[in-house]
Order: C-alpha cells, then structure tokens, then sequence
C-alpha cells in the first residue's frame, strides 16, 4: 500500500522488500484474494493487542518500513454541557441581616437561596424569608451588599453564607443561667421579665403589673456572635454593665460550666396552669389592689 491509500498490486513474495526499496512506502499491507480470509487483517500499530495473522507461504502479510508507530489512544472526549452552580452554602436558621439589599426575588424555595447568592456578583449573604402563615414552601430571597449586622430573628428566616465564610458560633435560644462567686452569666435570645425595676416596684415605667395585656418586657442576651450576658452582681448589683467582651475567659469558663450541669437538668412536664392560684392571689388583695400567691389547694 502507497502513501494516500493508493493500491500498488505485488505478488506476495515481493511485497516486504518492494515497500523497503520505495523510499515513498511506509506501510503496506498485501492479501492474497483467491485463497486468504477476510478473516485476515493487520493493525499497523506497533502494540501487541493487535493481532496479525500471517500464513507460511504469505497469503495476507502487512508491515511498516521499520517500526510501526505505537497505537494511538483515544481521543480526548467532547465537552460536555456547563455544570450547573452548585457551590455550597453554610445555612445558618433563624438569622437575618440588616444590611443593604442587593437583590429581592419571591418565590423562592427556601434552600435554592444558596444559589440565588451564588450566581448574583457582589452577594456577601443571603436571606430567605418564609412567605408567610400556611406553611407554603415559597418566600423571599434577599442578596445583601455585606454582612456587618448579623441578627437573630427566629424561625421564620435563614441565612446563607458563602461556602469559604467561616460557620459562626451557634446562637443559644434557650434561657438559662449560672452564678460563680461574684460573676452571673445568662444566656437565651428572650429572657423573661428581663426589667430593671428600680426603687420603687411598681411605678408609671411598669404598666404590665397592672394590666395582663401588655407583656412583660424581655432581654435578649444570646445573639449572633455573642454567646450571652456576663455581670458582676457584687461591683454592678443592677447588672447595667455587661463584662462579655471584657472578660471573654471568664465567659468562657462559665460557659463550659454551664454545660456541664446543664447535662443533668430535670424539667418534667407541670401540666396546665391552675387558675385557683390566680383567684386566691386576688382574694389576697390589700386596699391598693397587690396580691401575693398563697395555699389555694384544699
């Protein structure tokens, strides 16, 4: 066989040197029609994989001036669709952020805000929103132009930071509390009746003790990278000044504490409230209307 495919037809004995002495020839390959199988064939690759099959005399003979080339590998594989963006998010529930909006898209499933964030230039977080009562599986996606003011707002909200944004510290929800020698830490993001009552208790800055419609008021001390609320009851009794950022080893020996007595905790279920409790307190009443709990069981 000659450069270009073209057929050069030898007999079979002069096939091997007729290609050695054409300085044209590289390869050749020669079957001898009337009595060889199509069975027959060369690979002119220099791979042992490849079978050729030669009969004595030639029938069929193929071959390379010198060595054959090595057999080719595959070819690289077409390209195949862009992937989708699927970077990750770190998903922080229950927090939102009061920097500025970069974008707002509604209805939005509440993981797909991951993307929302990833494929909008400029996000820093994102916000997911529920849409509101009913359970409905849609909200609001919110892009923010930074994330500088983290907070903590419940169930209805999550978060989502960018997958190379270190996770924050988890926010602690539940009240509780701890007092070491002089030191109080309390933790939860609602503290009850959480009120500096002042000398006199009740006065005008207290409406609540004397109507049962407005809420006591409550003190969030647990927040997004803040784990809780720390006082010297000695050197500050009215717990005005919060030593958290001051003393963050003492925080964090209270802390640890904390936890560990908190594995023990017992808090059965009390049942329903008993109203004959509030109807003794009122028959307590003095002339001014203040009642005080007492025995109301026979």
């Amino acid at each position: 066989m000659m450069p270009g495919r073209v057929p050069t037809v030898l007999a079979t004995p002069i096939s091997r040197p007729a290609c050695a002495a054409l300085p044209a020839c590289q390869m050749f390959s020669h079957r001898d029609d009337s009595s060889a199988s199509k069975a027959h064939f060369c690979a002119l690759y220099n791979a042992s994989s490849w079978p050729q099959k030669v009969e004595t005399p030639p029938k069929f003979d193929c071959g390379c001036r010198g060595t054959c080339p090595a057999k080719p590998g595959p070819g690289p594989s077409p390209p195949g669709p862009p992937s989708p963006n699927h970077k990750m998010c770190n998903k922080l529930q229950g927090w939102d952020y009061l920097d500025a909006n970069l974008t707002v898209t509604d209805n939005v499933l509440l993981n797909d805000c991951c993307g929302v964030c990833n494929t909008t230039k400029g996000c820093a977080v994102s916000v997911w929103t529920a849409a509101g009562k009913g359970g409905h599986p849609n909200g609001t996606c919110a892009t923010k132009v930074s994330r500088s003011q983290p907070v903590y707002s419940g169930g209805n909200t999550a978060a989502f930071l960018p997958g190379d944004v270190p996770v924050p510290p988890p926010v602690i929800t539940e009240q509780a509390g701890l007092v070491v020698g002089d030191m109080k830490l309390i933790v939860g993001v609602s503290v009850n009746m959480a009120v500096f009552t002042g000398p006199r208790f009740p006065n005008a800055s207290t409406p609540w003790t004397n109507n049962n419609s407005i809420k006591v008021p409550s003190f969030g001390c647990s927040a997004p990278y803040k784990t809780g609320c720390l006082f010297n009851v000695t050197a500050d009794p009215t717990e005005h000044h919060d030593l958290w950022q001051e003393q963050p080893q003492q925080m964090a020996r209270m802390l640890e504490r904390l936890k560990e007595i908190s594995r023990s905790r017992f808090d059965p279920n009390r049942g329903p409230g008993d109203q004959r409790a509030c109807a003794q307190m009122k028959k307590n009443a003095d002339s001014q209307g203040r009642g005080y709990f007492g025995p109301w069981l026979p």
